[in-house]
């Protein structure tokens, strides 16, 4: 197995200096793409290290998603995540409040679709804030019908995140009660990619999963992954 991606001056000459990217790398070297960015996070090698201008300018005035920043950097949407929640930087999300949301589409009688696009955000996070608050849906045509995601599909993609990560949850290491975790949560994009992408998953234990939830503000998802027998 190539192992010159445990060379800071190699792994620095062909990710800074020729831009390779980590999967280009990963495939030169034939190991993960996991394994490239650990080395890379050791050597302290990062390539497009934006400030906080630049991080509000392309989330917010430009409406990036996570994962679109992410491909400009070369890194994960997790980490993208993670700055951002570092430097405080959000968006209007107006749409989690109850009165504004009952003002939108109880008052106004607009759409779910409608109240999505006056936020930016997927028809899925709207619909999971109108049950979060108890506001009862008005019942929509074929076009406007709830999508259902696939579940032997899903399952099929929790096995494949587990068997990537090596059963093992990738903030503790833990190996028992592991669960598949999308980065970038269903309720804010229901993509085909974003649900069953590979690179939109990573295996935590049931501790982990729940405290990443927490961290991201959803205190009810993470107590309901915290009381999973």
């Amino acid at each position: 197995m190539c192992e010159r991606y445990q060379n800071i001056r190699w792994l620095q000459k062909v990710y800074i200096d020729f831009g390779w990217t980590q999967t280009r790398i990963a495939d030169e070297c034939d190991v993960s793409v996991r394994t490239v960015g650990n080395w890379l996070d050791k050597f302290g090698l990062v390539r497009n290290r934006h400030d906080r201008e630049w991080l509000a300018d392309k989330y917010v005035r430009e409406q990036l998603s996570q994962r679109e920043i992410a491909d400009l950097c070369d890194t994960g949407s997790s980490t993208i995540g993670d700055q951002l929640r570092k430097y405080e930087i959000s968006r209007d999300r107006n749409y989690r409040q109850e009165d504004w949301l009952r003002e939108r589409y109880v008052e106004q009688e607009r759409s779910i679709q409608e109240v999505s696009d006056l936020v930016g955000v997927g028809a899925y996070a709207i619909r999971y804030w109108l049950v979060h608050h108890g506001v009862e849906r008005r019942s929509q045509g074929p076009a406007g019908q709830d999508s259902t995601t696939d579940s032997t599909r899903l399952k099929r993609w929790s096995r494949a995140i587990k068997e990537r990560d090596n059963h093992t949850c990738v903030s503790c290491s833990s190996g028992q009660n592991l669960h598949a975790h999308h980065i970038v949560p269903r309720y804010e994009d229901r993509s085909e990619e974003m649900v069953y992408g590979i690179d939109n998953g990573e295996t935590l234990c049931q501790s982990c999963h729940a405290k990443r939830h927490r961290d991201r503000g959803d205190e009810r998802i993470a107590t309901l992954i915290r009381h999973q027998p």
